[in-house]
């Protein structure tokens, strides 16, 4: 009160061509440093972002991983398929090893014929010899090979159980087709003997993607394990109309990578299958193409989207301590440096605001931004 008393006097005593300049002066003694308490968001570093992954299925076209990654996106999965009766894939696990990648080998039966337990256990044996992990998608179900739902569950938890005891290095799934999940639940094996639920999904150029999303949410609901999308189509082509729905198939494959990003964080990895039903199909049934390898805007799609998909996500956690922004710069209570770094930094006066908030901008381990009145924290 009385520094405006004084300026009001000093005004008054110098006339009018001054007083702008004074008013200022006396505004810059009678404004304090906007303050305000607020929270301290930190960046979640735990979360880690999901998996992309590639099923091989065409070696004609493309016989190793470098020529996949020659035309998309890089992927940590690189997917392979075989029968009870066919020899394991040793060089395709050896060259995904040397690469960085993880294989996924799906085993099917042969002719949806169960193999013998000596024939499981060489098999089994076989997987677990270089002790390198492999995700192993073992005797998907599928509807029209098994109709008896205790001999198919009975058959695969035997068979579980053989690869936990001689292939410990084996991640096992079991998955199931999108096109009846309620169905195929029948079909459940014991939950002590496999990590991951897998989904399998082929979308129809005439179909919206209802139909899938509603299968995820069956299926994420019922289940708390994991769950990987094991094999994925999106059609270009179909022999029912001779028709091309290319753009179609690209903003598909846009939509699912971003929905399944915001929504379904149980999903921890999606394999694209590059699969051409379409060549040597009977006249009278409809087949199709779901390869993205052979055009050139589903490839830029499908890049786009495993760029989104597969990006760090930036996840932040409340605090429990408090923090202060004061005049625009932000503090933070000493307790959080203690959290952080394990003992307070030895730091300038300056840059203790007060006895309890020590300035942020000197912060070594995190970079530090302001918004709506919050302060959040990422590690550098």
């Amino acid at each position: 009160m009385k520094k405006l008393i004084l300026t009001l006097v000093i005004l008054s005593l110098c006339g009018c061509n001054n007083s702008q300049e004074l008013m200022e002066m006396a505004d810059s003694n009678l404004n304090e440093p906007s303050s305000s308490t607020c929270d301290i968001y930190i960046e979640n570093t735990v979360t880690k972002p999901p998996l992309a992954g590639f099923s091989i299925t065409d070696t004609s076209i493309y016989k190793t991983i470098e020529d996949v990654e020659n035309n998309v996106a890089h992927n940590s999965i690189y997917g392979f398929e075989m029968t009870t009766a066919d020899a394991f894939p040793i060089s395709d696990v050896l060259h995904c090893f040397i690469l960085g990648k993880t294989p996924l080998i799906t085993l099917s039966t042969q002719n949806g014929f169960f193999p013998t337990d000596n024939n499981l256990i060489s098999l089994a044996q076989s997987f677990g010899t270089l002790n390198i992990p492999i995700y192993l998608n073992l005797f998907p179900f599928g509807s029209r090979l098994y109709a008896n739902t205790k001999f198919y569950t009975n058959q695969w938890n035997n068979a579980a159980k053989i690869f936990r005891k001689n292939a410990p290095n084996v991640t096992l799934i079991w998955s199931i087709s999108s096109d009846d999940v309620p169905y195929s639940m029948n079909f459940y094996p014991q939950p002590e003997y496999f990590d991951i639920i897998g989904i399998n999904h082929y979308q129809q150029s005439d179909e919206t993607l209802d139909s899938f999303f509603s299968a995820l949410d069956y299926l994420c609901f019922y289940t708390k394990k994991d769950v990987f999308v094991t094999s994925l189509g999106l059609s270009h082509y179909s022999t029912a109309n001779h028709c091309y729905t290319t753009a179609q198939a690209a903003d598909n494959l846009v939509n699912i990578y971003a929905r399944l990003t915001q929504s379904y964080p149980q999903i921890k990895a999606v394999l694209y299958t590059d699969v051409d039903f379409s060549v040597g199909s009977p006249s009278f049934a409809q087949c199709n193409d779901y390869r993205i390898t052979t055009e050139n805007s589903l490839i830029t799609a499908y890049n786009e989207a495993v760029k989104t998909y597969t990006a760090p996500p930036l996840q932040f956690v409340k605090s429990p301590f408090t923090g202060f922004i004061a005049n625009g710069k932000p503090y933070a209570n000493r307790a959080l440096f203690i959290e952080l770094l394990g003992d307070i930094p030895d730091m300038a006066p300056a840059n203790i605001y007060d006895d309890n908030y020590i300035s942020l901008e000197n912060l070594t381990t995190h970079n530090v931004e302001i918004r709506d009145n919050s302060i959040y924290l990422t590690k550098k």
